[in-house]
């Protein structure tokens, strides 16, 4: 019986060496940092904290960054893109994410392949903070 288990274990072991070595086309939800945002203001949606990526890749490429994904958010440099405004005198701006696909493949791995990007429009409200400045003096 213990030699039984042990060759239903090593071809179990086969068996998931060669489904690793296949390329499959899954979903990754990717945690996101935004940087070189306007001081006080540009704070992205907080539902929109997190990308989700449709890639190919290969079984291995797939589960190492599932692995490594838990642990490091991608960074997003706003300053490398474009705004757009959604209007006139509108505070609201916007980018495309389907510019970020080299940015995010260099952060996590260079063999995925990314086929879709959602939310395809990041939103950002450049409006600010709202309040007022108050002076406080201590007592004596």
């Amino acid at each position: 019986m213990l030699i039984y288990l042990f060759f239903v274990f090593i071809s179990s072991v086969f068996w998931l060496l060669d489904k690793l070595n296949n390329e499959y086309v899954t979903d990754l939800k990717c945690p996101v940092t935004y940087i070189n945002l306007p001081v006080g203001k540009g704070v992205p949606n907080s539902s929109r904290q997190n990308l989700k990526l449709k890639v190919k890749a290969s079984g291995y490429t797939l589960l190492k960054c599932r692995l490594e994904s838990v642990l490091d958010p991608v960074t997003i440099d706003a300053v490398k893109y474009r705004l757009h405004s959604t209007g006139n005198r509108s505070s609201i701006y916007y980018f495309l994410s389907k510019y970020l696909n080299s940015s995010i493949v260099n952060q996590l791995h260079k063999d995925l392949n990314i086929i879709e990007i959602q939310p395809d429009t990041v939103f950002f409200d450049l409006s600010g903070a709202s309040g007022r400045a108050i002076t406080i003096k201590p007592l004596r």
